[in-house]
């Protein structure tokens, strides 16, 4: 069932990891510890964590609305992993100001109280994925 989400496609590949060597990445923590584990996914780069979904568990203006917060973002890192929770292909706030250089699925590991109900358990793309984008401000 989560073959799909192993595997060269569930990372990011050589040409981006190389690219994001030694650049400030903003990369999404939703508990403690969860952005740790972008360092497996973007070698070498120094990881910021932004706070996700209202958490509190990390700084970075949550208080903003997400066009703003990305935006805010990009201009004070290389690049940002952003978090779209829909599974739709939706378009960037920040075009054409930035470029999409890559993206893959993200399970989310924790839910919001009734996010998950018996009207829509059967669902699962309603409130088990998003994406992550990894975007970088165009010079």
């Amino acid at each position: 069932m989560t073959a799909p989400l192993a595997g060269a496609q569930a990372g990011y590949s050589a040409a981006i990891q190389a690219r994001m060597q030694k650049l400030r990445i903003a990369v999404p923590n939703g508990f403690n510890g969860q952005y740790e584990r972008f360092a497996f996914l973007l070698p070498g780069s120094t990881l910021v964590p932004y706070d996700v979904e209202g958490r509190n568990t990390a700084s970075l203006r949550p208080d903003l609305p997400a066009a703003e917060r990305l935006d805010y973002l990009l201009e004070r890192f290389d690049a940002v992993v952003w978090i779209d929770a829909e599974t739709a292909q939706t378009p960037l706030t920040c075009l054409p100001r930035c470029a999409l250089l890559a993206q893959r699925w993200h399970v989310k590991s924790r839910h919001r109280a009734g996010e998950v109900s018996l009207s829509n358990v059967w669902q699962p793309q309603e409130w088990l994925f998003g994406k992550e984008r990894l975007i970088i401000s165009k010079p």
